[in-house]
């Protein structure tokens, strides 16, 4: 859900900034549909959905190798505004949940960390967690509760920056200067 808000948010401060949905179609993030396909992957695997897991094992080892193929994918594209973020994120993630064997989680009250610290995917934050602070221990409310990392948070800015730099004639490398001001964050300049 996060991930759909995210895209919401972009389009729309894209759009209120002037930008135009039309010259997404010019948008030069190559192997988007393999993006998204990994994406797609992570949040099945994450939640044991895809059919025939025989272990919670066996699910966080595909979302780790499909995490680590989509930072390869996006290494490839790295130079556009707010993949660096996504980028970051991602593998902040991935290190965290390797390190600790499971992403650590805050129990904030309720249901909700002991039904996530169920799924294998998620373990509730203890004092041998590595790298306390990139855990899950951001309560966020939007109708529902989520706990966000600083991973997490990377990629919703990246995707939103993305989106946003995208609306003006496509987010190309020459293009970027047309973007507002805001969106410049993490702009390199690449050869044209």
């Amino acid at each position: 859900m996060p991930a759909v808000i995210a895209v919401a948010i972009g389009l729309i401060l894209g759009s209120a900034a002037g930008g135009s949905f039309a010259l997404m179609k010019g948008v030069d993030l190559r192997f988007e549909g393999l993006l998204v396909l990994g994406f797609l992957i992570q949040g099945l695997a994450r939640g044991r959905l895809l059919p025939g897991l025989p272990s919670a094992g066996s699910g966080m080892f595909i979302w780790v190798l499909s995490s680590l193929v989509v930072v390869v994918l996006l290494a490839v594209s790295i130079g556009r505004p707010g993949i660096y973020l996504v980028t970051l994120g991602t593998l902040l993630n991935v290190a965290l949940v390797m390190l600790n064997g499971a992403m650590p989680i805050l129990y904030a009250g309720g249901n909700a960390g002991k039904t996530l610290a169920g799924t294998g995917f998620y373990q509730l934050l203890n004092q041998s967690a590595i790298m306390p602070w990139a855990a899950d221990v951001m309560v966020i409310s939007w109708g529902d509760t989520y706990l966000a990392s600083i991973g997490d948070v990377l990629l919703f800015v990246g995707v939103v920056t993305f989106l946003v730099a995208a609306m003006f004639k496509g987010g190309g490398v020459s293009e970027m200067n047309e973007a507002p001001n805001f969106m410049r964050l993490g702009y390199r300049r690449l050869p044209e």
